[in-house]
């Protein structure tokens, strides 16, 4: 009976493709318009006369999927930020060159158009310079994956690839300031020519290798990454994947890592206090003189099995999760099926179950000369690199920096499909 049932939904949407095609664009245009609604809200907020628009400028990498990330850009949030009164300048340049020259006498934000490639080739190019970023920065969700925004707000970013919503959303956190600051990541390595740098994370191993495996899997539409888990390890037997890793032991600050607080005089009460009040004194940053850790920074060497291994940066630490050791190839399948369902590109659904060996570090490096060859890959900010012959007696590096950025980031999907 089920299975009648589906056949009948499949005919149905056959042999009225052209009508199901014209009801998805109708539904997008119904989200859009939702959308253009709330922008033009703080568009038509008046300014006096001695205000001007917010001036944002946007790196557009106009080859990054073809072409079709600043199409949907171009579609779904310029839009929505001319609508919200913002003065937009869209540059299509190489952006690490350009990204570190723009600062506060140009723009009051940067939007990043492209995927996680572009987001860190950016990222490098302003770090390289400073240490906080002069401006915020607004990303724009256009790439396959979208690791980098995923790890902070999985709820909005894990919406599929043709939900518009998340595109919106994105615009809509630049127009209402919506911002979070997030420390970077950096990684270094013989096959990088620099550090670079980052908001998501390192990942190697069989479901990295899936993920990757799903776009050859384009016919089967919707379920193409679920039949990418079914069909992989239909083929192979997920063997469990041995690295080696060297880390500094993860200090929340004592007197060997933090500088200590230099003291400042106490300002002297002024009698025009009376009549406008006293000022507003920053909080004095924390003394950790009187802290001591004997584990600051101690080095430890670990040997790391499993089908899955990540390391994500987390506020002033970096995380390395390892898990998976025992699993066959159908826990494999499930384990997949559940990040499916569960909206979940990188972490397990079950990280508690998942997961059996977790460190917390302020730098590791990978050793990846023990990868098997079908999956000699890794992922780091996004990015995915080929462990070839030459690389696999070399190292990777991965560290916390103190380096910080204030980011446009929604919290939330405002609106269900059902309510537009």
């Amino acid at each position: 009976m089920v299975f009648k049932n589906v056949v009948k939904v499949g005919n149905t949407l056959w042999n009225h493709k052209k009508k199901s095609a014209a009801g998805a664009v109708a539904l997008q245009g119904d989200v859009r318009a939702f959308y253009a609604r709330q922008a033009v809200k703080y568009g038509r907020e008046s300014l006096s006369s001695e205000e001007r628009p917010r001036r944002v400028t946007v790196l557009a990498n106009i080859y990054a999927n073809n072409g079709r990330v600043f199409e949907k850009f171009a579609t779904n949030a310029l839009p929505l930020l001319h609508l919200g009164g913002l003065e937009v300048t869209v540059i299509e340049v190489q952006l690490e060159n350009l990204a570190a020259e723009i600062d506060k006498t140009e723009a009051d934000a940067l939007y990043i158009v492209g995927g996680d490639g572009t987001l860190s080739c950016a990222l490098s190019g302003i770090f390289k310079k400073y240490d906080i970023a002069p401006l915020p920065i607004g990303v724009f969700p256009g790439g396959d994956n979208n690791r980098s925004l995923l790890s902070l707000v999985p709820e909005v970013f894990s919406l599929g690839e043709k939900d518009v919503r998340k595109f919106c959303e994105s615009a809509m956190a630049l127009i209402e300031e919506k911002k979070r600051t997030v420390s970077e990541g950096s990684n270094e390595g013989q096959q990088f020519s620099r550090p670079i740098y980052g908001l998501s994370d390192f990942h190697t191993g069989w479901f990295l290798y899936i993920e990757l495996r799903k776009k050859k899997m384009w016919y089967w539409g919707r379920i193409k990454r679920r039949f990418a888990y079914f069909w992989e390890m239909l083929k192979h037997s997920p063997v469990p994947i041995h690295i080696s890793a060297s880390y500094e032991e993860f200090c929340p600050g004592c007197n060997s890592c933090r500088p200590p607080v230099v003291s400042s005089e106490k300002p002297q009460w002024k009698w025009w206090y009376f009549i406008f009040g006293s000022p507003v004194h920053k909080t004095p940053p924390q003394d950790f003189s009187e802290i001591s850790n004997e584990n600051c920074h101690k080095l430890h060497t670990v040997d790391l099995v499993g089908t899955d291994t990540i390391a994500e940066t987390d506020t002033s630490k970096i995380v390395v999760r390892t898990g998976g050791s025992k699993m066959n190839r159908f826990d494999v399948m499930r384990e997949g099926w559940k990040r499916c369902k569960m909206g979940k590109a990188v972490t397990s659904a079950d990280p508690m179950k998942f997961y059996e060996h977790v460190l917390e570090a302020n730098a590791v490096t990978f050793a990846l000369d023990k990868l098997p060859e079908l999956v000699r890959k890794f992922s780091v900010f996004g990015e995915v690199y080929e462990v070839t012959d030459d690389l696999l007696n070399k190292r990777v590096r991965f560290e916390v920096t103190n380096k910080k950025l204030d980011i446009y980031l929604p919290t939330c999907v405002r609106v269900e499909i059902s309510e537009v």
